[in-house]
């Protein structure tokens, strides 16, 4: 199988990727990953574990130039018409019959490769997020590029190679598109594995809060927390909360902080280095997140509190361990309860009802198993793509349009103060 993404730092798709490839290996499987970005642009240790289970490429290394380009140069939004070297790619799909990725420009991106070898390589889409093929609703017409994504991802549900991670899409992508999506792929993803040899979870006598994820505008949670911290210390709790990560939201958080004077409970602890997660979330008595940083926490025997994306209110699902099925991260799924009495009803728990809350999470995340996740993208059959009526996306004609479309539409949003990633994650 082979990966393509447009890189590797720190986030719930990208890791989630590496573990899909560990998992791969220990069953034999061949994993590779095409990164449409430089590695300057990735981050080191999560490469590192990439490298050690599967063939890692990056663009530069497929991008046929008379002399080497400098890595701030390489633009991922250019991927499909930079000239490509077509040794490389032949080296890259030697072993492959299928490749997988997690948006429309990938998979433009794969057809493109096919064509180049006019080698007819299966294709599979995961979707990752709600908003990715629902977004703009209010606009008055779609750009060209998210026309096209939505034509590849139209054509891979009537072919039965898409995958979803969350039970309530389904729902949502029948009644957005009119059509029947009962039958994708649906499983959780796989996020953690060796829960069994855990030690036991110790709690602090006092709200050791934490949150770990990139500080993008969809968590919302990392603002209203703070309002969350700030009344339970009106009401008298001693609490402490940690934020681990980093992101374009990060100097309105520091600024909150600041207005409610919270500096001596709350800090701003920046990125997180993946093979600390364990031992840092370890120390929380409750983690507070949403994506896969909250199954991590979850499988940790932590107590963690489902932050709803895009929600400004400080209302929450309450604890993972509580919710039926494996959706938890979007708006509307289930009856809300203010955050602010969960934490003050957890501080009144004796350590014995700490800990059957603690082991309900740990059974909760067994739910999302890499071993088990493995085994279900192998029952999903991939498209075929050279052959389709998507042929004509590989054209050199279409490429040049289709990237013009996603640069320009790009900049009209750059000129706004927003980039085109939080368009596409915004509910407005």
């Amino acid at each position: 199988m082979l990966f393509v993404h447009g890189s590797l730092a720190l986030g719930g798709v990208e890791t989630f990727y590496v573990r899909m490839a560990q998992g791969r290996k220990k069953r034999g499987l061949v994993t590779k990953f095409l990164i449409l970005s430089a590695e300057s642009k990735s981050h080191p240790e999560l490469v590192s574990r990439a490298k050690a289970c599967a063939e890692v490429y990056f663009l530069d290394e497929i991008i046929r130039s008379p002399f080497r380009l400098p890595s701030s140069a390489i633009i991922y939004q250019f991927s499909l018409i930079y000239p490509l070297r077509r040794s490389v790619v032949q080296e890259i799909f030697n072993g492959i019959n299928c490749a997988h990725v997690s948006n429309g420009f990938c998979a433009h991106m794969v057809l493109r490769l096919a064509s180049v070898l006019k080698v007819d390589l299966g294709l599979t889409m995961g979707l990752y997020h709600s908003m990715e093929f629902s977004w703009g609703a209010r606009l008055p017409r779609l750009p060209l590029f998210e026309r096209s994504n939505r034509e590849i991802f139209y054509y891979l549900h009537a072919a039965q190679a898409l995958m979803f991670f969350n039970e309530k899409m389904v729902d949502l992508y029948s009644k957005l598109s009119g059509k029947d999506f009962s039958n994708v792929g649906l499983f959780p993803l796989g996020v953690v594995e060796g829960l069994s040899t855990l030690p036991i979870k110790r709690f602090s006598p006092f709200l050791n809060l934490g949150s770990v994820g990139r500080l993008v505008d969809f968590k919302t949670y990392n603002l209203w927390m703070l309002d969350v911290v700030n009344e339970l210390r009106r009401l008298g709790l001693t609490v402490r909360y940690d934020i681990y990560g980093y992101g374009p939201t990060e100097e309105i958080i520091a600024e909150k902080i600041r207005n409610l004077h919270l500096e001596d409970i709350v800090f701003l602890r920046g990125s997180l280095d993946y093979s600390e997660f364990s031992k840092v979330v370890s120390e929380f008595d409750i983690f507070v997140g949403s994506g896969t940083a909250l199954i991590e926490a979850a499988g940790l025997g932590v107590p963690s509190i489902i932050g709803i994306e895009n929600s400004n209110e400080a209302t929450t699902y309450g604890f993972l361990s509580e919710i039926p099925g494996f959706s938890y991260n979007e708006d509307g799924l289930y009856p809300k309860r203010s955050a602010v009495d969960i934490f003050v009803d957890f501080s009144s728990y004796n350590e014995t009802d700490k800990m059957i809350l603690s082991e309900a999470h740990v059974k909760k995340a067994e739910m999302f198993s890499v071993d088990t996740c493995v085994e279900n993208f192998e029952q999903v059959k991939p498209s075929a793509m050279l052959n389709s009526p998507l042929c004509r996306k590989s054209s050199p004609f279409f490429r040049f349009l289709y990237t013009s479309s996603v640069v320009l539409f790009s900049l009209f949003w750059r000129i706004k103060g927003r980039k085109l990633s939080q368009v596409v994650r915004s509910v407005d």
